[in-house]
């Protein structure tokens, strides 16, 4: 609750206008108070319309959101999805060489068969001059 400030009055006893400057005072301030308590309940209830409002449309809101936005679960399957891919084709990358490998071994066995008998059965002698 709003509390007033007090007024502070200077009375003279010796004027003539003080005693009714005094009376006019009193009947203002009265009159002060009664229009700051009666905005002070105005804006009271405009603020529970403008809350009321707010909460109210917010709620709307929250029952709204698990229908718009992805769950966790499901951005996580849309994730999980591409990486099963990405970790195939790593795999069949890695066996890649090896596939490879297994070929050329056959095909530098095979040349190596071939060089063998070319090679001379006797060994070479060395000349001296």
């Amino acid at each position: 609750m709003m509390t007033t400030p007090p007024v502070q009055f200077w009375f003279e006893c010796a004027s003539t206008y003080s005693y009714p400057a005094a009376m006019r005072i009193e009947k203002l301030a009265a009159d002060k108070a009664n229009q700051a308590r009666q905005l002070q309940a105005d804006l009271h209830a405009l603020l529970r319309t403008w809350y009321g409002y707010r909460w109210h449309t917010l709620l709307g809101e929250v029952e709204r959101a698990p229908q718009g936005e992805p769950s966790a679960a499901d951005l996580q399957r849309q994730i999980q999805a591409p990486l099963a891919r990405l970790e195939a084709d790593l795999q069949a990358q890695r066996a890649r060489p090896a596939d490879l490998r297994q070929p050329l071994g056959v095909l530098l066995r095979a040349a190596s068969a071939l060089h063998r008998p070319a090679a001379p059965t006797q060994p070479l002698s060395l000349i001296h001059i």
